[in-house]
């Protein structure tokens, strides 16, 4: 299986994932071994890195096998006559990650988030001008970067520990790995 990001390419050689990155290497190699560091000490889990190359821009990270994506609990939790608390429980923990990786994650170098052109229309347009106001005065911290169904997982009979992956920029809200914004903005990518 090959994803393809706009940060570069993951693929899944089975006792590892091979990560290609087009971006500023130096940075993305920075993210990947602090949230590695960082969820040793946190309640998720993220892929160790195994092998990082330089000249190839490529990080080998652990494969973490037996893991669903949290969309499916997300959409039986749409489904009002099938509340499970466990589901319920899986979204809490995944709230307790974000948090402890707005509070830990600590890069070297970063850049300022700021909105897109369509995200600043949206604003503009969708919403009042408190809600534009908040997001220049709240909490700012380094941001995941596509904090999505396609990068949060559960290892199956484990509802404590997520597994975060791919914690590069998305291209459409947020353009730099090393972001630092709203914390916000992560949550919106996650609903």
């Amino acid at each position: 299986m090959t994803l393809l990001k706009s940060t570069g390419k993951i693929e899944n050689k089975g006792h590892y994932y091979l990560k290609h990155f087009c971006g500023n290497f130096s940075v993305e190699k920075d993210k990947y071994v602090s949230l590695y560091e960082l969820s040793k000490s946190s309640n998720f889990i993220f892929p160790k890195p195994i092998e990082i190359d330089d000249n190839n821009k490529t990080n080998k990270m652990e494969s973490i096998s037996n893991i669903e994506s949290v969309r499916n609990a997300y959409v039986d939790s749409m489904n009002m006559d099938k509340i499970d608390p466990w589901q319920i429980k899986k979204f809490h923990q995944i709230g307790i990650s974000l948090a402890q990786i707005h509070k830990g994650l600590n890069l070297a170098t970063y850049s300022m988030w700021t909105p897109s052109k369509i995200i600043n229309n949206s604003l503009k347009n969708l919403i009042s001008n408190y809600y534009k106001k908040k997001l220049d005065t709240e909490a700012k911290a380094h941001l995941h970067g596509d904090f999505s169904f396609s990068n949060i997982f559960f290892k199956k009979g484990d509802n404590k520990n997520p597994v975060i992956l791919d914690p590069s920029f998305d291209g459409y809200t947020i353009f730099s790995t090393n972001s630092i914004g709203p914390v916000y903005i992560d949550i919106a990518h996650f609903v």
